[in-house]
């Protein structure tokens, strides 16, 4: 499962107990999904993107080495538009069991 992306040296836990883990933990995020109201799920998407933006734009500031929180926005808004352009001009190619990469 996900533990043979990275190489398992002697210190870490065995693989099959980090595939038991992260099947664990994937099993409670489903549970925790099912079991929200259509309230609380629109809620968590708005919590979730608040928190991309931020730190898009903290990653933004980071990287023109200001903290001019204006320039930061101007910044983010640049690299969207990027994104977007490539998007529009068919340079990315939707996932899908018959592209995606190896391994996966």
């Amino acid at each position: 499962m996900l533990c043979r992306m990275h190489p398992v040296s002697s210190a870490t836990t065995d693989c099959s107990e980090l595939d038991a883990l992260q099947r664990e933990i994937w099993l409670a995020k489903i549970a925790r999904a099912r079991a929200m109201t259509p309230n609380e799920r629109v809620a968590e998407i708005s919590s979730l993107t608040t928190q991309a933006f931020a730190r898009m734009h903290a990653a933004a500031l980071a990287d023109l080495g200001t903290t001019d929180a204006d320039a930061g926005w101007a910044e983010v808004r640049r690299r969207l538009d990027r994104i977007r352009a490539a998007r529009d001009a068919g340079r990315f190619i939707p996932m899908s069991s018959d592209n995606a990469p190896s391994g996966t």
